[in-house]
């Protein structure tokens, strides 16, 4: 996917976005689901207590969605809000007759939306590591 991804500001990014939402999402479900298909067989033997660890992984995941959810409708209210009369933009050249400017971007991320995915990032991994030992441990200790 990585290869068609257009570039920020351009119309088909946003089928892009939602395409690797969707194939992100996908993942994440057939990741449960074998998961769970997993835990169910009889010779790991932890059919109670690693569904209760992946339990709360996905739980955790649910919450990252949502907020994301969250972001992404912000993100959009935000760009529909109107422009104050008066306020100028001080980073916007000044157009001359017969020359073509290359129009304005707006950076892709704010940093502070870029922190704040960068913390639900290392919230999920830290929460899937922590998952991933207690199943080790329960795996170990049987």
């Amino acid at each position: 996917m990585a290869a068609f991804r257009p570039h920020p500001g351009e119309a088909r990014r946003i089928i892009f976005n939602w395409a690797h939402r969707i194939v992100g999402i996908s993942a994440l479900i057939l990741g449960a689901v074998t998961v769970y298909l997993g835990l169910k067989t009889n010779q790991v033997g932890l059919e109670e207590k690693g569904l209760y660890a992946v339990i709360s992984f996905f739980i955790a995941v649910c919450f990252v969605f949502l907020f994301e959810l969250y972001l992404i409708m912000s993100k959009q209210n935000r760009k529909k809000r109107p422009v104050p009369v008066g306020t100028t933009r001080v980073d916007i050249p000044m157009e001359q007759p017969g020359h073509q400017t290359p129009a304005w971007s707006e950076p892709e991320m704010p940093f502070k939306e870029a922190m704040i995915r960068t913390f639900m990032f290392l919230f999920v991994v830290l929460v899937g590591a922590s998952v991933s030992l207690t199943i080790f441990l329960l795996m170990v200790f049987k």
